[in-house]
This record gives C-alpha cells, structure tokens and sequence, in this order.
C-alpha cells in the first residue's frame, strides 16, 4: 500500500493570513483518494482552531465527518483529541462490504487513516 500526500498548504496560507497555520493533506491509496484533511491551528500550534475531515470509497458518496472535524475546534493538540475525531470520523462512514474488504476493515481503515492524516497534518503545520 503506498500512500502519496500532497500539500496546499502555501495557497491556503496565503488566504487565511499569517495568524493560522493551516495545512491540507490527502491521502492516495491506488487511483481513488481515502481521507482528506484541512487543518487550522493557532499561531502557536497548541490549540484547533478548525479542522474539515472528508472520506471517500466508504460509503455510496465521498462524506465530509462534521463532527469529527467540529470535535477539534478549539481544543489542545494531543494525541487524546486527535483519536477522539478518528473515531467519530470512523462512525460517520456507513462502508459496505465487498471483494475489497469488510464494513469492519473500511472502518479500522478510516480511523487508522484518519488518525495519521490528523497527526501529519499538525507536524507539517507546525513546521
């Protein structure tokens, strides 16, 4: 399984201003996208300001997991909180089970995926 992350990271800083450090990252398994992420901080890095957590290939539609997104506004950046979003992230998704793997394995998947993605996204943001 090879993952390619890509970065917008400079245009959307260009946007937001300098008060935030934002990052976008998506997460690429073969041809189809599984998660991406869109990540505010603060300055400092120490607090969510906002976060925007999309899943794709888990269900009919690509879904945006607003509540797993809306989870992280405002609070610490820790391990704790990003774990408590990739698992509201792996509730959102409603996957089906097919030749590729079971509901079970698409849900372990998006809250492993979910949990890297976050966690990138914050050590790219943080520079």
């Amino acid at each position: 399984m090879n993952f390619l992350l890509v970065s917008r990271s400079q245009n959307l800083q260009q946007i937001l201003g300098q008060l935030t450090r934002v990052l976008y990252l998506e997460m690429k398994w073969n041809r189809g996208s599984w998660c991406w992420c869109l990540c505010c901080l603060d300055n400092l890095g120490n607090n969510f300001e906002s976060a925007r957590i999309a899943l794709a290939s888990v269900g009919p539609i690509p879904i945006l997991a607003n509540e797993a997104g809306d989870s992280l506004s405002g609070k610490p950046v820790n391990d704790e909180t990003i774990a408590a979003a990739a698992k509201l992230a792996r509730n959102a998704a409603s996957p089906i089970t097919d030749m590729r793997g079971t509901i079970e394995q698409r849900k372990h998947l998006i809250e492993v995926l979910t949990d890297r993605m976050l966690k990138q996204a914050v050590e790219r943001a943080k520079g």
